[in-house]
């Protein structure tokens, strides 16, 4: 071999030794499905702000160093492209679908805590409740579409548009209307609204954590971490205070 070509093809060599491997799975950055169509708020981006969901899984992300980014999309794009492999993942509760489509994916820890609670007009006395059969003589506000346990045994079912609406309708009604109301939602639009409530107890809980397809089951104890010690911090409640302004200036 001529002395030039040898010496090119020994410095290609070295150069291939010195190049790194690429990067495996677990390195490479998560792609988490966002609805485009979801103005669910705090929780959804809006006013320019990340939204409470998505600042979370960005402090999560950070702690645990996990690269990642959004795919905004419309539901039915996001979980076909989540079922088919082509996303990563996305925040969600295992209770929001069937065992075996649970089943099918790794979950993290919960991040956010779901609580619906009884809300009133101000000065409701919700001291009576007992569970779903103490509301028998209650016209319960609730929203539209959305699953309720015990609805059978209401004395009625109003459903409104959103939680606003529910802030805006509960406000002024009759003491023998309650609503049942994502708890940090409500407290939102009675700030943005300046609109007193009188805010009852839990009436059904949930959490939502990450869904990861099962290829990144290695991030679970490393997101797991993170998770943890965000909420020994207080970094999540800090981070709800932040989009939540007290009615009436109090």
């Amino acid at each position: 071999m001529p002395l030039r070509l040898r010496d090119a093809v020994f410095a290609v060599g070295l150069a291939l030794l010195a190049t790194p491997p690429p990067a495996a799975a677990e390195d490479a950055p998560l792609t988490l499905f966002r609805d485009s169509t979801s103005d669910w708020r705090p929780f959804a981006p809006h006013d320019g702000r990340p939204g409470l969901m998505w600042e979370m899984i960005g402090a999560i992300m950070d702690e645990a160093a996990i690269g990642w980014r959004a795919e905004e999309t419309s539901p039915a794009r996001g979980r076909a492209a989540l079922a088919d492999g082509d996303l990563d993942g996305e925040p969600a509760s295992p209770n929001w679908f069937p065992p075996e489509e649970a089943a099918r994916y790794v979950w993290t820890d919960y991040f956010v805590k779901i609580e619906e609670r009884l809300i009133g007009a101000p000065g409701t006395d919700f001291s009576d409740f007992a569970g779903p059969a103490s509301l028998a003589d209650k016209q319960v506000f609730t929203v539209v579409n959305y699953g309720y346990q015990g609805v059978d045994q209401w004395g009625g079912r109003i459903d409104v548009a959103s939680e606003r609406v529910m802030v805006q309708r509960i406000q002024r009604s009759a003491p023998s209307s309650v609503a049942i109301c994502n708890i940090v939602a409500c407290l939102y639009w009675a700030g943005a609204l300046d609109q007193e409530i009188a805010v009852g107890p839990v009436y059904d809980s949930g959490a939502v954590a990450l869904r990861l397809h099962k290829r990144h089951a290695a991030l679970i104890p490393t997101l797991d971490a993170a998770i943890a010690t965000l909420r020994e911090r207080g970094a999540f409640g800090a981070a709800t205070a932040r989009y939540i302004r007290p009615a009436g200036g109090s």
